[in-house]
């Protein structure tokens, strides 16, 4: 980025003054560029309408990213509170998903060496997002569902979800992990070290540190 930068002077007058010099450039390109997009806004409304909306819709992305933290379900939380968990993950799909409440209940039930879940947060403490992969118990694991609730979409909640799955599974040494990717989310995971499996099979395979998110 360049920066305009002043020498300093050894004259304490000298230097007040090339500060003011500064200060009163800055004001004047500010002023200058007001100016020019005023004139642009004016000549081409709808184009300044659609950038000033894509300039708030990326403001309000940063600010929804910023909003939600990420957790690993625990043993103890899977046990004790299940029904909730499975209820509020629920809340996250669509009208007639197979993933209902009962079905993530059990999941959540299974033996912790085989699941790994992480939830989504938001400011209020409401779950907007989970990821859940399956694991034989040992170093194998399969990415079985990322879901986000459908206000949050593309702002890149799930993108956090699914790297805070694959932080959990790496600290259980876990590094084998495949996923089944519908056409319309490979670039989702592409985009989290997954590619193609070697096999030739309808899965995906997670390659830490060669893809396009390292």
């Amino acid at each position: 980025r360049a920066r305009a930068m002043a020498t300093a002077s050894s004259s304490p007058a000298s230097s007040s003054a090339t500060r003011a010099r500064v200060r009163g450039g800055s004001v004047m390109r500010a002023t200058g560029a007001r100016a020019t997009r005023a004139r642009w806004v004016k000549k081409c409304p709808r184009r300044a309408a659609t950038a000033s909306s894509s300039s708030s819709s990326s403001s309000w992305t940063r600010r929804t990213r910023a909003r939600v933290t990420t957790h690993v379900v625990s043993a103890e939380d899977a046990r004790e509170g299940a029904e909730a968990l499975a209820r509020a993950m629920s809340a996250c799909e669509g009208v007639g998903s197979a993933w209902d409440a009962k079905a993530l209940e059990r999941a959540l039930r299974a033996p912790e060496a085989q699941r790994v879940f992480v939830c989504a947060r938001d400011g209020s403490g409401e779950v907007v997002a989970y990821a859940y992969a399956a694991s034989d118990g040992s170093m194998v694991a399969t990415v079985e569902r990322v879901c986000v609730r459908e206000d949050l979409r593309r702002r890149g909640v799930g993108t956090r979800t699914a790297r805070a799955l694959g932080d959990a599974l790496a600290t259980r040494e876990i590094y084998d992990v495949g996923a089944r990717v519908p056409g319309e989310l490979r670039n989702f995971f592409e985009g989290m070290d997954y590619d193609d499996d070697e096999s030739g099979a309808t899965y995906m395979r997670w390659m830490p540190g060669e893809g396009a998110g390292t």
